[in-house]
């Protein structure tokens, strides 16, 4: 068994803790104590950050979806034609004029630019 080796910030004394343990007390934050009983944990919880980056994708996927509909509604309100609606619903790039089965990617990696130019915020 691997074990890993702390101190105490309160009392000074040296313990072990397997490393199985010390893993999972790093990715969810919680407290352990020492052999005098000093309640202690490690820096930052990971699953908060997980959570923030969860947050921050959902938002992401929102604006994008919010951008496709409006430019869905867009082209409704000026009576484009029947083809042009099925180009934007089977996802025709709006720049290269190519079909893509991952939009949102697609302009993220090819297009970024040109978003931004356009004043969309991504």
């Amino acid at each position: 068994m691997i074990e890993v080796q702390q101190t105490c910030c309160v009392c000074g004394i040296t313990h072990c803790l397997p490393e199985g343990f010390y893993n999972d007390r790093k990715i969810d934050g919680q407290s352990w104590f020492c052999p005098n009983g000093h309640k202690l944990h490690v820096g930052k919880a990971v699953v908060p950050e997980l959570k923030q980056q969860i947050s921050q994708l959902q938002s992401q996927l929102d604006a994008q979806t919010s951008f496709w509909m409006q430019r869905i509604a867009d082209e409704l309100k000026e009576n484009r034609t029947l083809k042009s609606m099925i180009n934007i619903l089977v996802a025709v790039c709006p720049f290269c004029k190519k079909e893509n089965r991952n939009m949102s990617r697609h302009l993220l990696t090819k297009h970024l630019k040109a978003l931004k130019d356009k004043g969309i915020a991504v």
